[in-house]
């Protein structure tokens, strides 16, 4: 029922939305090379700026639930990455992003990355 309701949402946040197979990308961000307190600052500061002056061209979808079920180790090791990469436009200047993050089961990190650990798409 989970992994039904995150396919759901990614669908109806996503709907619409151009694939591109070639985009050109001004920055890349990669949240993995960031401390966890920058990751923090960062994740609150796009989060906010993603829904004022931001829209997703493309997005590789992955469901919190298809991730868990394929990733979880069975030895209750609490990391595991997993790329997760999109391309955003700046509204006002049409720059392209591209953001790559990876995923974590710390559930510190999995806000920051992008689900929390319940699963809810906040970025």
């Amino acid at each position: 029922m989970i992994k039904i309701l995150n396919t759901l949402l990614l669908l109806f946040l996503f709907a619409g939305c151009e694939k591109k197979e070639s985009i050109e990308v001004e920055k890349t961000i990669d949240i993995m090379t960031l401390t966890p307190e920058q990751r923090l600052e960062k994740a609150q500061n796009v989060i906010i700026e993603y829904s004022k002056n931001y829209y997703p061209i493309y997005y590789n979808p992955l469901s919190w639930s298809e991730l868990i079920e394929s990733k979880t180790p069975n030895n209750g090791t609490t990391y595991w990455d997993i790329t997760h990469e999109y391309v955003v436009k700046k509204k006002e200047d049409n720059t392209k992003y591209l953001i790559k993050r990876k995923y974590s089961l710390d559930k510190s990190i999995t806000k920051v990355a992008g689900f929390t650990h319940q699963g809810e798409y906040i970025l």
